[in-house]
């Protein structure tokens, strides 16, 4: 949890293991197997905010439904196959076994359990990190590490990151520094305020959207973030990726500056690449129907009902 994984591709010979978790807002779960280092390592994440009517489920029912949205989201890569679905909840491995009827939501929802036919096992809270992350994100009980855009702490700051200079609109004009006065007042149609958050507003052709300001003490973190999570990708992929979620005053030469620093992109920018390719030879133009070619996939999995 201290760095940002690089998703593994899934590969069809290997079981799946899936971790789920429900909070009292949400379900999370992430897609896991196992990789030539003998870790489990993520395939993909889900989460899912509750309803309220979902709110007031019991934790089992919650838990429960936490393990149909994974087997929803990712029925194309469990059906047919071998697959664990771990949850921290234990009363759940014997959840098909159970000898009181159930309630009439729960005959649907155990009926498109037996669909799937999980092979449910038991993990400890502590231990079941990653779906319950997940399932608490922008929960009500989260609490912002951005407490730097209260104006309280805005207005006791002494020194700041010049490019920070757009955090002061959350305060009230009286209220910002003489210093930034003229430059705030220049740009003040450019954002908006929502909450303690600031935001930067795009114009594009005739359409508009707002994008959200990175304070500089956390922008190292997202250009990191997005670079490792999409195989170490070039300045201009970061770029695109980065300007329609977060904007900031020298945004791409900031990514530029961190990419150089990145240890992986500087090795594989030294190394000579043309030896790993043989040299390119025409080829004699054939007769007709003298060469054939194919396009093919597999492995495709095995239907429930045994068609290949």
């Amino acid at each position: 949890m201290t760095s940002t994984p690089v998703l593994l591709p899934p590969n069809a010979k290997l079981p799946y293991v899936i971790e789920t978790d429900a909070s009292d807002f949400g379900v999370g779960a992430v897609l896991l197997q196992e990789g030539k280092d003998g870790q489990m390592h993520p395939i993909a994440f889900e989460s899912k905010k509750l309803s309220p009517a979902e709110k007031n489920y019991p934790a089992q029912e919650r838990e429960l439904l936490g393990i149909l949205h994974a087997l929803r989201s990712w029925r194309c890569f469990v059906e047919g196959r071998h697959y664990v679905v771990r949850t921290d909840h234990h009363p759940l491995q014997y959840f098909r076994s159970r000898t009181k009827p159930p309630p009439p939501r729960l005959i649907r929802w155990i009926a498109e359990l037996e669909l799937y036919d999980p092979q449910i096992e038991y993990k400890s809270g502590a231990s079941n990190i990653v779906p319950d992350l997940l399932s608490r994100r922008d929960g009500p009980n989260c609490h912002s590490d951005e407490a730097s855009l209260e104006p309280e702490y805005l207005y006791a700051l002494k020194s700041i990151e010049e490019s920070d200079w757009p955090k002061f609109y959350v305060m009230e004009e009286s209220k910002w520094p003489q210093a930034y006065k003229d430059l705030l007042l220049k740009h003040r149609e450019k954002f908006a305020v929502h909450g303690d958050k600031v935001y930067r507003i795009m114009r594009q052709g005739g359409s508009t959207h707002e994008v959200r300001f990175a304070l500089f003490a956390r922008r190292a973190d997202i250009i990191q973030g997005f670079h490792t999570s999409f195989g170490h990708a070039g300045r201009e992929t970061v770029y695109d990726l980065l300007k329609k979620r977060w904007w900031w005053p020298g945004m791409k030469d900031d990514i530029q500056d961190w990419l150089r620093s990145c240890p992986q992109c500087q090795l594989a920018a030294n190394a000579d690449r043309g030896k790993h390719h043989a040299p390119m030879r025409p080829l004699d133009v054939p007769t007709a129907f003298s060469r054939w070619h194919l396009d093919f996939i597999g492995e495709l999995p095995t239907t429930l009902k045994g068609n290949k």
